[in-house]
């Protein structure tokens, strides 16, 4: 199977998150066009497309099961989600 090309994903700058989900959308549209509904391969066409940099921070993720109304494919979505989103220093 002969697979598009599509942007890395290089999580450099000050709004990585709004720029995580618009790639995130566009892989979401790719994967639509190429008709791919599963889950794990659209985990899997997620990682590869991101590139080898994501693939290294998603090998650090510590995923528990997947939860009720979850995939594989949103558990990892949302595990960037969270690792993107700006963290407040909270005074104790």
């Amino acid at each position: 199977m002969s697979i598009p090309s599509y942007i890395k994903f290089k999580p450099h700058s000050r709004n990585v998150l709004q720029e995580w989900k618009d790639w995130v959308s566009g892989v979401e549209i790719l994967l639509q066009a190429l008709d791919i509904n599963d889950a794990q391969c659209k985990k899997a066409m997620l990682l590869h497309y991101a590139g080898p940099e994501m693939q290294a921070r998603y090998r650090t993720f510590q995923l528990g099961p997947v939860g009720e109304g979850e995939t594989v494919y949103s558990q990892v979505v949302n595990a960037f989600n969270i690792q993107f989103t700006p963290q407040q220093n909270v005074e104790v």
